[in-house]
């Protein structure tokens, strides 16, 4: 958290604000993230924010000089950045009589499939910016209680989240795009490696297909393997492949 102490009139004021993504409360979440990603930054919009989180009265505000609003905007300004939220804010998601069940923090319990179908979703939401798109990835991102991720039920789940409120929905994008980004950074030569198959038609999903065989099992169980498990089996690959290709350069 920042600890902020500055003084207005001679009188000490000292607040603390979140200092990243993951010390938002949902609340504060709700507040920020449609704004950060629908708005363009500007002074207006900065100062919206600044005063909401330094929590004054309007009229102690404005007796704060330009200098002292000028310095405390550092408060505010890293919020305009890309998200790196991967706490789930939002575990249970309400859809009228249904509940939905997210994913965990980091999201540790996402299915091969499952990345696969949302990393889609969100470079068709990225693209298009269109709600359609954004509510395909949250309904492959939720599930339904005690039911594993299957891809017969994004039709049906998307049903609900349609009427989910749109702050809602933008904080379990930011939500995604932290997990993605976190293990985009993790994973370097993967996410590198796999870049040019998921912007071609079969995606992630061609990829982990090209993955099954007599070491990782069956397409169907690639497709169910957690997608942490997965990683960690790519990872010994590349490391196989790359000592391998060490002892060739020896040998020659």
């Amino acid at each position: 958290m920042h600890k902020i102490e500055f003084k207005i009139n001679g009188k000490s004021i000292i607040k603390k604000t979140p200092a990243n993504w993951n010390e938002f409360t949902l609340d504060q979440a709700l507040f920020v993230v449609p704004r950060v990603m629908l708005v363009n930054k500007s002074l207006r919009l900065r100062r919206e924010l600044l005063y909401r989180f330094l929590g004054l009265a309007p009229k102690v505000l404005e007796e704060m000089n330009t200098s002292q609003e000028s310095a405390l905007f550092e408060i505010v300004d890293w919020m305009f950045k890309q998200p790196t939220l991967t706490r789930n804010l939002i575990p249970k998601l309400k859809t009228g009589l249904e509940i939905l069940y997210g994913p965990d923090a980091d999201c540790k319990n996402i299915s091969v499939s499952q990345f696969a179908f949302a990393d889609k979703f969100l470079g068709e939401f990225l693209k298009q910016k269109e709600e359609g798109s954004l509510n395909m990835l949250i309904s492959t991102l939720y599930t339904y209680s005690n039911k594993p991720f299957r891809k017969e039920d994004i039709e049906m789940i998307c049903n609900h989240v349609r009427g989910v409120a749109l702050d809602q929905k933008l904080v379990i994008l930011a939500f995604f795009i932290g997990c993605r980004q976190k293990l985009a950074h993790s994973h370097k030569d993967i996410f590198k490696k796999t870049n040019k198959v998921r912007r071609s038609r079969s995606g992630w999903l061609g990829f982990f297909y090209e993955m099954a065989g007599p070491k990782t099992g069956t397409y169907s169980e690639v497709a169910n393997m957690n997608f942490f498990e997965m990683l960690g089996m790519m990872r010994k690959i590349n490391d196989d492949a790359a000592e391998m290709e060490k002892k060739n350069k020896r040998r020659r």
